[in-house]
């Protein structure tokens, strides 16, 4: 090996060294971590909540009301998401006890009509004959009544004094016999009006239990997409169980008027106020934010959930931005409501504040090698951003913490 290589092969080792030191102090002076700009903005203050989409314009489904009926069980229902016409059926409760009261009725509207038939055919026979008994006597007493015409000079006294008896006894026999006539008749015109009437009650009473039954088929009041409610568990209703009156079961929702129920915890109560600015995100869609704004606040408060003791109240939130695409009643949404802004912040990320002994401090790139460490005051927060009062200005460029790195002891 001659002189010459071996003067390259050393210069070729320093080299090495060289660049494996100038890499090693690019590790130690953060070259590898991200690096951050600290500037000056409009920063605003959130909170988060959480919600569920609804419509301010739902044509809402319940279950009827039908008088002596308490509990309903649902037979059909349309399924979620199932698009629909107006006047199609979405959902139908079991009939069978109000179909069984119909043919009860049916049978005893059969029974009173043939009481009334057999009652009306006895009461033409005992007319007929009473009538004919009118008509027998009428013309006895007729007749009696004329042999009193003949003069009392032609007539034996005895058998004069006979045949007024017999008149006068057979007029009392007519009268009575009148009298029964006038009796029978108001007696049928009585007892089948009667009759009468019981059918008729009897008719209306199928004709309301079919209307029931017609009641209880829910068809759409409108076009558009069913959507299942949920009960206070958060369950939606399936068929096969057990409803009662005036429940809501599904809507048919207006998806060009969308809001968000939201639900925020007890302890931001005091920070929430109408008309303040809402980013909302749906949970199906994390990637897009709608503009939205607080329209209204709950006057109570109240437990989350049956199994959730956690205290919340609820607000109305109106989005400002829509999208009938994506959005539907019952998804679920994260809300950040802007409770404050502050004007020229200077301010950096979470991750670029590190904490030690109770102090504040950020990592610098050093001059020559490794990092410096300054500290800083810290003011006003919001969830991905602390300001800083002191310590760094405007345009420090940051080290920001490695995915393994803490924060250190606050």
């Amino acid at each position: 090996m001659t002189l010459s290589q071996t003067a390259e092969r050393r210069l070729t080792c320093r080299l090495l060294i060289c660049a494996l030191l100038l890499t090693a102090w690019s590790c130690q002076r953060g070259g590898d971590r991200e690096r951050y700009t600290v500037t000056r903005a409009d920063k605003a203050v959130t909170i988060q909540a959480s919600g569920t989409l609804v419509s301010k314009n739902s044509a809402y489904l319940v279950v009827p009301k039908i008088p002596g009926v308490w509990s309903y069980r649902l037979a059909f229902l349309a399924p979620e998401g199932s698009k629909v016409k107006q006047g199609d059926p979405v959902m139908r409760f079991d009939h069978s006890d109000i179909s069984q009261r119909i043919r009860t009725l049916k049978q005893n509207l059969d029974g009173k009509e043939k009481d009334l038939a057999g009652y009306q055919l006895r009461a033409v026979e005992r007319t007929a004959k009473l009538a004919l008994s009118v008509a027998e006597q009428r013309a006895a007493a007729g007749k009696l009544k004329s042999k009193l015409l003949v003069p009392d000079h032609l007539v034996e006294r005895a058998e004069l004094e006979k045949d007024r008896l017999r008149a006068k006894k057979a007029a009392l026999t007519l009268a009575r016999l009148e009298t029964e006539q006038r009796n029978l008749t108001a007696e049928v015109k009585e007892v089948v009006g009667k009759y009468q009437g019981t059918i008729e009650r009897i008719k209306h009473d199928i004709a309301q239990q079919q209307l029931h039954i017609e009641e209880l088929e829910i068809k759409a009041p409108r076009g558009g997409m069913v959507v299942h409610k949920r009960n206070r568990r958060g369950e939606r209703r399936r068929v096969g169980d057990e409803c009662y009156a005036g429940t809501t079961i599904a809507e048919i929702p207006d998806l060009e008027g969308m809001a968000v129920a939201a639900v925020i915890d007890e302890y931001d109560a005091g920070r929430v106020a109408v008309n303040q600015a809402v980013t909302v995100r749906l949970d199906a869609y994390p990637d897009r934010e709608f503009t939205a704004k607080v329209a209204s606040l709950g006057h109570i408060f109240r437990n989350k959930a049956y199994n959730k003791p956690s205290i919340v109240f609820d607000a109305d939130v109106t989005l400002l931005q829509t999208d009938p695409e994506l959005m539907r009643p019952g998804m679920a949404a994260t809300l950040a409501l802007e409770v404050a802004r502050h004007s020229g912040v200077l301010f950096v990320p979470r991750d670029c504040i590190l904490f030690r002994n109770g102090h504040a401090f950020v990592e610098q790139p050093g001059r020559w090698r490794g990092t410096r460490e300054v500290p800083v005051q810290l003011g006003r927060r919001g969830e991905d951003w602390v300001e800083v009062v002191t310590g760094i200005d405007a345009g420090a460029i940051l080290l920001r913490r490695d995915s393994n790195q803490g924060e250190g002891p606050a």
